[in-house]
């Protein structure tokens, strides 16, 4: 009988200290679904990166390209064991899709019902309402042209003339830039003729094979 009465203690403590998967749902997104809305999420796995990228870190890697791989594999690896029962339960909805390199997860339209799911899994930390940030409205050109003096405004503003006087004979040869930005006219002055071509654009939202540029063209 004691023992019995033991494995009945053992096992309320169990429940009682098991966490609520409500919490893990913002308030704000636990207000949207409350009145019935679809709404966009995202979820966040348990550990997010930080191991890993401690981990990675801890190996002092100097070869840059060894490195690089090393943590896209690393990356990879985390997202796939720690997504794993959360891809499986939404194998069979579109709009979902997931994103190793932060380790999260986003799934498109998703209803009270399939958020309360989600938050069941143990490897989800927290879910939350999609965010999306809206771009401002693109200037006409044709008026800003008419301001453009020797030098426009940003290349003063950031002393670019001085720097370049300071450098004397390092004028930038074979030097490699990276922008990130909501696209890019490719047939920019500046960047017509120096565009990098292969390995040189990639659009993560569009997925377009080209740069781009919808926002601003």
């Amino acid at each position: 009988m004691l023992r019995i009465s033991s494995c009945l203690l053992v096992a309320v403590a169990c429940v009682l200290a098991a966490p609520d998967p409500s919490t893990k749902i913002s308030s704000d997104l636990q207000a949207r679904l409350k009145a019935g809305e679809k709404v966009s999420i995202i979820m966040s796995m348990v550990g997010g990166t930080a191991s890993t990228l401690q981990q990675i870190n801890s190996q002092r890697i100097d070869n840059r390209g060894i490195l690089l791989n090393a943590l896209h594999d690393a990356l990879v690896a985390n997202a796939e064991r720690s997504q794993r029962g959360v891809l499986k339960r939404l194998s069979s909805r579109s709009g979902v899709k997931s994103f190793w390199i932060s380790n999260q997860i986003f799934v498109k339209d998703a209803d009270s019902e399939l958020v309360k799911l989600i938050a069941e899994d143990d490897q989800v930390e927290s879910i939350n309402e999609e965010v999306v940030a809206h771009l401002d409205e693109p200037f006409d050109m044709k008026v800003v042209e008419t301001l453009a003096d020797e030098h426009q405004w940003g290349v003063v503003k950031i002393q670019a003339p001085e720097a370049w006087a300071e450098m004397g004979a390092l004028n930038g040869n074979g030097v490699v830039i990276a922008t990130i930005d909501t696209g890019v006219r490719v047939t920019h002055e500046a960047l017509r003729d120096n565009f990098l071509g292969p390995y040189g654009w990639f659009d993560p939202s569009s997925i377009t094979p080209a740069p781009t540029d919808n926002n601003g063209e």
